[in-house]
């Protein structure tokens, strides 16, 4: 699968809130920072975790979502709301 593709299937995976598609996504060595928590994810049961969490909350929607390669690697940015 070519990056891209990889990096579009993320994108769609967040916004339909698919945590299992995503976290399916991600490559063996993978860092997840979120930022806004100073949370480091580095293990996918822990990564299935967090998504299953964050896309619990009621009403969570994701819009602007935008991966993109830098490298060898990916990044990612996403605006998000819910209660």
């Amino acid at each position: 699968m070519e990056p891209n593709d990889i990096l579009h299937k993320a994108e769609k995976a967040l916004i339909n809130l698919d945590a299992e598609s995503l976290v399916a996504l991600y490559a063996p060595g993978f860092i997840l920072e979120d930022a806004s928590s100073g949370t480091q994810i580095s293990d996918k049961a822990e990564l299935r975790q967090y998504y299953d969490r964050l896309f619990s909350m009621p009403e969570i929607a994701f819009t602007e979502v935008s991966f993109f390669a830098m490298g060898e690697r990916a990044a990612g940015q996403w605006t998000w709301c819910g209660i």
